[in-house]
């Protein structure tokens, strides 16, 4: 497993801090830096790319309702393996993750965010 950048273990450490709202928030901003078709309601995000490639994620986890204030993220060099003793939400904040690394090696594909995966697939 290669080793994650300080650039990388930062976004991914905002990435797990982030509630579904602000996650949406965020990743809105970021899309729409990057893409001109972007289609938005409150269930989902949804930009149209040049590859016929299509990648999706929700912005919601199981952890949304955390309250101890910052969670924190580990790296297991020994076990090549990242946790977090609060609960990450690692499904799908590192979807997330790896989509942000895609659209910024220079690639556009389609973009599907959906909302409230984790309680009924609502924006799914």
């Amino acid at each position: 497993m290669a080793s994650l950048s300080k650039k990388e273990h930062k976004l991914i450490e905002v990435l797990i801090n982030l509630k579904q709202n602000d996650t949406k928030e965020a990743m809105s901003s970021y899309i729409k830096s990057c893409y001109t078709k972007v289609v938005e309601t409150d269930e989902y995000i949804y930009a149209v790319g040049d590859i016929p490639i299509a990648l999706c994620a929700h912005m919601d986890t199981v952890w949304e309702d955390y309250k101890g204030g910052k969670k924190h993220l580990y790296y297991d060099k020994q076990k090549e393996c990242m946790w977090c003793p609060e609960g990450a939400g690692f499904d799908d904040k590192v979807g997330l993750f790896l989509i942000i690394k895609i659209v910024e090696s220079g690639l556009l594909p389609h973009i599907i965010l959906s909302t409230n995966e984790e309680t009924g697939c609502i924006g799914a």
